[in-house]
């Protein structure tokens, strides 16, 4: 029997928490901080064994997002976690007990299930795109075994905004194009990359509007031709401002927070207005202020030589981003061919802008999980591994045993709160 999509990424999401619930039990966590009580106060000595595992999990970014699903947005650093994750564990909390427990369990549950159904979601994209059935699955459970396995399974970001990214892309390509904005602008809520879905936006005007339009320059001056341009030209801005709103109202109500007071829980910022707050470049942005001032997010910053191994952590992530723009540009070879379909564009533009933004900007070894909520990363190793040749055997075992082993050295270090990120 051939195991199927959705019970692979089920099978997945439950060895890798086993393995962090192990982990955790055996080996003593790398800082005491890491075992931080998301919500106020020291936990609870009496809680369940399932709130104690849970709570366990609750390290690195996770404390973030738990903290403001408890106590909302208090500091001005929280503004680097986006709030749909926070939201969704403070509704669900008390379907699990309520308190921190509640709140570790919730996030817990919703990355798990969002991952699973990230990799249905995307099985259904991949035959959309690909037109490949066999190839879309074999992507699929790529993706269910990727090797940023722990952080799919932690309460992190990356499984809910593959789902509603995947599902917004599967509803684009079957021309649902309002639906598909919902989810790309939910996506916004989860991650500042969501505005990257604007690219795949952007596509679908080009293909569907404006490139026809061009074609037939000489009967654009007829009313009925310009008429229908300037209407697709108009639902197409529409589209793009529903996707970007949510980014944008994150910012103003941090804006309204720290540089206003409204809302400020104990008046602190009224009464010390935030630097950042006086730039109109091109808008306060507690977002940027944020990533720069309290994690040392900027260009080119993480090039040094103390920061050598973690450009080896992301080395491979980056390394198949490279060999495929390359082959992309190149154009020479049967994959080349392959990446240049024009459905495929906006997804291999995509994988790019973001390998790009990984290599130049972001602490580089986050590089793993952040290209891990790319489609086009598990197409193109999929096709690789289903060319004919001697070394594509070869390839399939170093891609599946790099993801094995990446996975499962994740599920050591991240809940014993060993670096890594």
């Amino acid at each position: 029997m051939v195991l199927s999509v959705w019970r692979a990424a089920t099978l997945a999401r439950g060895c890798t928490l086993a393995f962090m619930i192990a982990f955790d039990l055996i080996v003593d966590d790398y800082d005491t901080s890491g075992s931080l009580s998301p919500g106020p106060g020291p936990r609870d000595p009496s809680s369940s064994a399932l709130c104690r595992r849970a709570e366990g999990l609750v390290t690195w970014d996770s404390v973030y997002f738990a903290r403001v699903a408890t106590n909302g947005y208090e500091y001005e650093q929280t503004h680097a976690f986006f709030p749909l994750l926070p939201w969704l564990m403070r509704a669900l909390s008390p379907l699990f007990g309520g308190g921190s427990c509640g709140v570790a369990v919730s996030g817990l549950a919703v990355s798990n299930a969002a991952h699973v159904a990230s990799a249905v979601a995307l099985e259904r994209l991949g035959t959309s795109i690909l037109d490949d059935e066999v190839l879309a699955r074999a992507a699929a459970m790529l993706y269910a075994f990727n090797p940023a396995a722990v952080f799919h399974s932690a309460i992190y970001t990356e499984p809910l905004f593959a789902f509603l990214s995947f599902t917004g892309c599967l509803l684009l390509a079957r021309t649902r194009k309002n639906a598909a904005c919902v989810a790309f602008a939910l996506a916004s809520l989860a991650r500042s990359n969501g505005v990257l879905n604007l690219i795949h936006l952007a596509f679908d005007f080009w293909r569907s509007a404006l490139a026809p339009a061009l074609r037939q320059m000489r009967r654009l001056w007829g009313e009925e031709e310009e008429g229908g341009l300037a209407t697709a030209s108009f639902v197409f801005l529409a589209r793009c401002v529903s996707v970007l709103a949510p980014t944008l109202w994150f910012q103003w109500m941090g804006y309204r927070t720290f540089c206003l007071g409204g809302g400020d829980p104990n008046g602190y910022y009224a009464a010390n207005p935030r630097p950042w707050c006086a730039s109109w470049r091109p808008f306060p942005n507690v977002y940027a202020f944020v990533q720069d001032h309290y994690w040392n997010v900027g260009l080119f910053r993480y090039y040094s030589p103390k920061q050598l191994p973690n450009f080896l952590l992301a080395l491979p992530a980056l390394g198949a981003s490279v060999h495929a723009a390359r082959a992309y540009v190149k154009g020479a070879d049967e994959d080349a061919t392959w990446t240049r379909k024009e459905p495929l564009r906006p997804f291999m533009f995509q994988w790019c802008v973001m390998a790009l933004a990984a290599a130049a900007v972001m602490h580089v070894q986050v590089a793993t999980r952040f290209l891990s909520v790319s489609p086009a990363v598990y197409w193109y190793l999929a096709k690789v591994g289903a060319n004919e040749g001697a070394g594509t055997r070869k390839i399939r075992r170093i891609v599946s045993t790099y993801c094995v082993v990446f996975g499962l050295v994740g599920t050591l270090m991240f809940p014993t709160f060993y670096p890594w990120t």
